[in-house]
């Protein structure tokens, strides 16, 4: 699946918000918490992050789950990881989410929030 850079919303953070990384193998149903993300942007539909893991690019047999707060919500989205690239001791990964529409909602809500609460900050 084509990573979607030009969809119309997608919110750049200033510094990486901190992540988690949760996968589980579909045939079994086991879930393991395996490790930590950097979240660099995020949209709607997906994101892109950063990690020191090396992850499998469009598992079939494994559904991820992103999880990290936008000010005191904790959020988790499942999905799959549709690209990478090596960057020096980390990889960047795209993450296409597998979103419900009140899933994508609560994001939109959850950064306009973030937004809002960045500007005041720095007038």
């Amino acid at each position: 699946m084509k990573y979607k850079r030009e969809e119309p919303f997608r919110y750049l953070f200033p510094d990486p918000i901190d992540g988690e990384i949760t996968l589980k193998k579909l045939d079994d149903e086991t879930t393991f918490n395996i490790g930590k993300a950097a979240i660099i942007d995020i949209s709607p539909n997906g994101m892109k992050f950063a990690s020191q893991l090396d992850l499998p690019v469009n598992s079939d047999h494994i559904l991820f789950y992103i999880i990290f707060s936008i000010k005191n919500k904790r959020i988790s989205i499942p999905g799959n990881i549709t690209w990478k690239k090596k960057r020096l001791n980390q990889y960047i990964y795209g993450y296409q989410a597998q979103n419900a529409q009140e899933k994508q909602k609560e994001i939109i809500e959850e950064l306009k929030e973030y937004a809002k609460a960045r500007l005041k900050k720095t007038t």
